[in-house]
């Protein structure tokens, strides 16, 4: 009988030997290993897990972290659903639908006003109600086509630094840029280690990290992590220039950066992953069609709370709205009215609404990255048109989500 509870703390390896089978990754071995384990018990919270047992074995992983993630003009806690994994043995057998009503419990109980995700499959967690909230890009660069647009700024200089100098400021300049984006979260100090840390299995044949930062009038205002690659360059040194992690605060900050970032001697390919859509590189350079850019989705969405989430955000437009919710699990089905002002919302409950949508797609709309719109066009939300897109109007962030940290 297959049962679903939390883990021990002292169960760590078990939980991760399990989840590496179904994800198709071996643990590092040795010292590795130990600093692998190590470092995850600063992040793992046993208590939230909820795994599937067969006999006391582990046949099914799900795993949460406890965010603050910012909503625009607010924050709201979140449950980042995490690590979610299935025994090829066990599929098709109900655990997943298991471990995830239990999941989406704790977090309600735990006053939660969302769950979120990252997916290894975007097919799966729609069922689930998840909606796809925040797009996610891959950049890549030619290094022979890296003229600035005429109208750039001057690019701020970049200090070259190590993992222990830029730390602080580096954390200084995130939470700066975390407050003005939707969908990101804040980093507990376990969290930056991982950010930080710089183990060797986790580099898959590029050097060690480098870090440069930025510093305008004595204050930090942007920074970056990259590794370089070697690559075939025939006959001539080549390298990729593989950036992990860039924020920055100021125009310059973002053009000293990524000037940084494209001026390696022997850099050929400059490849940023988990990039926001509105990645200021696109206005930077010269000719934009030189930044090949790969979509994809980014952070989803599941919505625990509607009230809690939608009035801990703010509105560009104020106005009325009333939208009905379908949720095939039965967590917030029913009828809802939004009203907007530029300081406040209120969600009321009501008998009807003039929108008909999937909690799915509530999740997708409520970072304000997604278009009821475009969504409407699909004829996945219904209803009134001039309603819906007023909704649109409503719910639009003045910028875009990102979440530039898969968990």
């Amino acid at each position: 009988m297959i049962e679903i509870h939390p883990v021990r703390s002292d169960d760590l390896e078990t939980f991760f030997t399990a989840m590496s089978g179904p994800f198709g990754f071996d643990l590092p071995d040795g010292d590795d290993r130990a600093a692998m384990l190590e470092r995850s018990a600063k992040l793992f919270e046993p208590d939230r897990a909820r795994c599937a047992f067969d006999d006391g074995r582990i046949v099914g992983t799900l795993g949460v972290f406890s965010f603050e993630m910012t909503v625009p003009g607010g924050s709201m806690p979140v449950a980042g659903t995490t690590m979610v994994t299935v025994q090829v043995t066990h599929r098709r057998s109900g655990v997943l639908s298991d471990m995830m009503r239990a999941h989406l419990d704790e977090a309600t109980d735990r006053g939660d006003a969302a769950a979120a995700l990252w997916a290894s499959d975007s097919a799966i967690y729609g069922r689930f109600g998840y909606g796809m909230a925040a797009w996610s890009t891959e950049i890549e660069i030619d290094r022979r086509h890296i003229d600035f647009h005429r109208l750039a700024p001057n690019p701020a200089a970049v200090e070259i630094v190590d993992a222990e100098s830029v730390r602080a400021p580096a954390i200084a300049v995130y939470d700066d840029v975390r407050a003005e984006t939707p969908g990101m979260v804040g980093h507990s100090e376990g969290w930056w280690d991982r950010i930080f840390g710089d183990l060797a299995w986790t580099r898959h044949g590029a050097t060690k990290a480098r870090y440069g930062l930025v510093r305008e009038d004595g204050q930090p205002t942007g920074w970056v992590k990259f590794r370089l690659k070697d690559t075939e360059g025939h006959g001539h040194p080549a390298q990729d220039v593989l950036v992990s992690q860039l924020y920055a605060t100021t125009p310059a900050a973002w053009a000293g950066l990524w000037k940084h970032a494209l001026s390696h001697d022997f850099g050929q390919t400059i490849k940023a992953d988990l990039r926001p859509i509105d990645d200021p590189i696109h206005s930077l350079l010269r000719g934009m069609r030189r930044v090949k850019t790969l979509r994809s989705d980014g952070l989803w969405i599941r919505v625990l709370d509607v009230a809690r989430l939608f009035e801990a955000r703010r509105y560009g437009t104020a106005g009325v709205v009333t939208f009905t919710v379908s949720d095939p699990a039965d967590r917030v089905p029913g009828s809802y009215r939004l009203e907007t002002s530029p300081d406040t919302a209120e969600i009321t409950r009501v008998s009807d609404g003039e929108i008909e949508l999937d909690v799915e797609d509530l999740g997708a709309l409520s970072l304000g990255g997604r278009s009821a719109v475009e969504l409407a066009r699909a004829g996945r939300i219904r209803g009134d048109q001039a309603a819906i897109g007023r909704f649109d109007r409503m719910l639009r962030s003045e910028r875009a989500p990102w979440s530039p940290v898969i968990f």
